[in-house]
Parts: structure tokens; C-alpha cells; sequence
């Protein structure tokens, strides 16, 4: 296929988009459920089991719940910057993914060779952590445009905590860089392959692993670092007032950006069999995604568990 035509690049690109997008969404959906079901478990409690065989279908029914709920502004709200924060907040979130590669290229009949990312470019790592960056602002305006002093100082606590841990988490990344040579995310994960995982960069640079980890924890205001969101000092930080699904959209793909952070910078984004059996095998690239296992610290928290229970 002639990927030089500017209509088939466009649909294609526009056909990623969708693809990609809806993944993340089923990803938030199942995270939420596995969330739910594992603390159930250790709290000694049943856990959502009504919607759907074992719950499954729990996730959908608390969307269609959120998406039918009123949403109400304020009366001395800034309006057009309260509907704007939430909306800086979860595109900033969903922008990260356009760089992420899923997996190495492989050949599809008729459509020649594919490269399973939306986007590639040089400074992809730069971009990652610039657009993830940007999410503040959402956090800073919700808790501002609300005129309510809850908000507010909840606004302030949570974008402060946000700032201060991203100076450690981007540090933690240039061993990395330093590692692979470029900014490049493809070409990271490439330099990974081989040796059956001796090549990880997980091996050559534990502590920044670790560094990464606990920052990654504290930006998306997770156990133990929920202060700025905790119920009981601030009623839930910024989102006193908002009714949208965005703030919880924004944390959740903000978890999984921070997932596929660490399966491509520290561990290999496939693994190395993955690569040598790609163009014969082209759906084991996607069933080697290690984002789940990277991201379950961040989506475990005890906190909301017996909100969320049934």
C-alpha cells in the first residue's frame, strides 16, 4: 500500500487514533475493576459481582452512571475556565500516548509493513514528559475557577506535589538516556532486545527505577502520597465542585502514561522473542504488554475501596 498518499496517511493516522484511544479507555475500565476486586480480596470483602458475569461489566455501568449525572457550575465559578481545567487535564493525559510504541513493525498482507505507533520523532521522551508536564495547569484552574477556598488550597497542594516530584522522575530517566544514546522511544526499546532480557535497563539502573516508581506514585497522589486529595483534610482537593468524569479520566490515564513509561524506559517495551517472531506473529507484540504490572502500585489505593465497594 502507497503510505505516501496523503488521504490513506491521513486515515490511517485518524484510524490509530480511534484504536488507540478506545484501548486506553478498556484499560481504565479493567484497572478500575481489578482495582476494586483485588482490595475487596485483601479487606476481606465481595466486591462488585452484580453488573455482568463476576462484575466485569461494573466499570461500564459506573460510565454510563457519571456520563448521565448533572453537571452543575457553580454560580461565582469562573465557568469558561472551570469547564476548561478538566479539559487541559485529559487531553495533556491522552497526548502522551501518541508516541508510545505498542510493539515492533510488522508485515500485514496487503498493507505492507506497519509500525505499531501512532507517532515517532527524535525527542519522543522529551515530548512525553513536556505534554504530561502541561497537566497541572488543569489541576491549578479547577481548584482556582471554583471561588471556593477548599478548592483552592487543594488545587494548590495537589499541583505543588505534582511540580516538586517531577524534577526526581525526570532525573531517574537520564541513565536511561544516557544508556540507548537518544530521546528516541522506539529506538530505547530496541536497545533492550536481545540476551533474553539481560539488556533491560531495569539491570543497569535499579535506582533510577525506584526513583521513578515512588515519583510517578507521588504525581498521580496515590498511597501513601494522597495528602493533597485525602477526604479527610481537603474533601477531595480540586474536585470539590467538579462533576465531569474528566478528573478521574485525567488520574487514570495519567497512571497508565506513567505505566508505559516504565515498560519502555526501564524494561523492554517486547520482549526480545516478541521481535524475532514479529512479522510471523504480529499479535504477540500486544500480548507481551507489560503497562498492567509497571502501573499496579499506582491504581491500588486503599483509600476509596469502601466507597467503591457494593
Amino acid at each position: 500500500m502507497d503510505w505516501t498518499n496523503p488521504l490513506i496517511f491521513s486515515v490511517a493516522k485518524i484510524v490509530a487514533i480511534t484504536v488507540a484511544f478506545l484501548a486506553v479507555m478498556l484499560l481504565v475500565a479493567l484497572t478500575v475493576l481489578a482495582e476494586r476486586r483485588v482490595l475487596a480480596f485483601i479487606q476481606g470483602r465481595v466486591g462488585p459481582n452484580r453488573v455482568g458475569y463476576f462484575g466485569v461489566l461494573q466499570p461500564f455501568a459506573d460510565f454510563i452512571k457519571t456520563m448521565v449525572k448533572e453537571d452543575l457550575v457553580p454560580d461565582q465559578s469562573t465557568r469558561f475556565v472551570f469547564l476548561l481545567a478538566p479539559m487541559i487535564a485529559v487531553v495533556t493525559a491522552i497526548m502522551a500516548i501518541l508516541v508510545y510504541p505498542f510493539g515492533p513493525t510488522i508485515t500485514l498482507p496487503l498493507l505492507g509493513p506497519i509500525q505499531l505507533a501512532i507517532a515517532r520523532f527524535d525527542v519522543a521522551l522529551l515530548y512525553v514528559l513536556g505534554v504530561t508536564s502541561v497537566g497541572v495547569y488543569g489541576i491549578a484552574l479547577a481548584g482556582w475557577s471554583s471561588n471556593n477556598k477548599y478548592s483552592l488550597m487543594g488545587g494548590l497542594r495537589s499541583s505543588a506535589q505534582m511540580i516538586s516530584y517531577e524534577l526526581p522522575l525526570g532525573m531517574s530517566l537520564i541513565g536511561v538516556i544516557l544508556l540507548a544514546g537518544t530521546l528516541d522511544i522506539y529506538s530505547i526499546v530496541e536497545q533492550q532486545s536481545g540476551w533474553y532480557g539481560m539488556n533491560w535497563n531495569i539491570l543497569y539502573q535499579p535506582l533510577g527505577f525506584i526513583l521513578y516508581l515512588i515519583s510517578a506514585i507521588a504525581e498521580t497522589n496515590r498511597v501513601p502520597f494522597d495528602l493533597p486529595e485525602a477526604e479527610t483534610e481537603l474533601v477531595i482537593s480540586h474536585r470539590v465542585q467538579l462533576d465531569q468524569i474528566s478528573p478521574f479520566l485525567q488520574r487514570r490515564i495519567h497512571q497508565h502514561d506513567h505505566g508505559f513509561d516504565a515498560r519502555h524506559y526501564i524494561v523492554s517495551g517486547w520482549l526480545e522473542r516478541t521481535v524475532r517472531r514479529a512479522t510471523t506473529h504480529p499479535r504477540g507484540s500486544l500480548f507481551c504488554n507489560q503497562n498492567l504490572v509497571f502501573s499496579l502500585p499506582l491504581h491500588l489505593d486503599s483509600r476509596h475501596a469502601p466507597a467503591l465497594s457494593l
